[in-house]
């Protein structure tokens, strides 16, 4: 039995840490592809900004606040960096397990239109 509850808790820390960088992915994903239609850096970064927002906000895991947001455009392409630190979750201060980092980031680039 105890090894059965430690397999178990395994595969939920493993797997709220793969959930947690696939949403993060996703959102640098989405946040980048939503830039493309902004005319100049400011508005660019609105649209991040509100790309990201609307992609968490229907994750319950990750809150939208707990996410910084780094954007940065060089030779016609626009790079979005997301990244979360998990140390507060409790599924990652387990000392049971190993996790890869509490801290993930993403990064998404995409190549800018007519740059």
């Amino acid at each position: 039995m105890p090894l059965l509850i430690a397999l178990l808790l395994g595969i939920m820390i493993y797997g709220n840490w793969f959930f947690t960088a696939h949403n993060i992915q996703q959102a640098a994903n989405d946040a980048a592809r939503a830039a493309l239609a902004g005319l100049d850096a400011t508005e660019r970064r609105a649209l991040v900004d509100q790309s990201v927002a609307a992609s968490l906000s229907s994750s319950n895991i990750i809150a939208p606040g707990s996410v910084q947001i780094s954007t940065s455009q060089a030779n016609g392409y626009y790079t979005v960096s997301l990244s979360v630190d998990g140390s507060g979750s409790p599924l990652f201060q387990s000392s049971l397990f190993p996790i890869p980092d509490t801290h993930i980031r993403r990064d998404a680039v995409v190549q800018l239109p007519g740059v």
